[in-house]
């Protein structure tokens, strides 16, 4: 298991079991979790407006920019978490969800193959599973998904 800054990468056999388990945190709460992934091997990662933020004249800003604005993107998302056999794939899923908002999410990931756990601006919880594609790899399909 590497840990890259909160994103992760696993492969092979944990020494705790058959499958690795990797807790989705809250991004109200830290020492809270909302989710698992189970993943024989792959990567999760997250993308969220709560890191790499700012506030500027009581404004909230963000890292992650509208590319036909400049500006922080406005979401009704506040974190996607996704499962890939590929961490670049599965940065890529989280981003594009977070991105497209409660409304769209869930097809962006359907259409990337992607398990995922959203977090909405009012805290509530979104899980959607993932119904693998035939691009998808059997890492990321094999991976699963637990609300806590």
């Amino acid at each position: 298991c590497v840990d890259l800054g909160g994103d992760l990468r696993v492969h092979g056999r944990p020494w705790h079991g058959d499958r690795w388990r990797i807790g989705v945190e809250d991004p109200f709460d830290p020492d809270r979790e909302i989710a698992s992934f189970t993943p024989v091997e792959g990567a999760v990662t997250t993308s969220s407006t709560r890191r790499r933020a700012w506030s500027a004249a009581g404004r909230h800003y963000h890292h992650l920019l509208d590319p036909t604005t400049g500006r922080s993107a406005i979401t009704d998302l506040v974190a996607v978490t996704t499962c890939s056999s590929r961490a670049w794939w599965s940065e890529v899923a989280a981003k594009c969800a977070l991105l497209a908002g409660t409304v769209l999410a869930p097809q962006v990931l359907h259409d990337l193959g992607t398990p995922g756990v959203g977090v909405t601006t009012a805290g509530e919880v979104l899980v959607w599973p993932a119904e693998p594609r035939p691009r998808s790899s059997s890492a990321a399909a094999d991976a699963r998904l637990a609300a806590v």
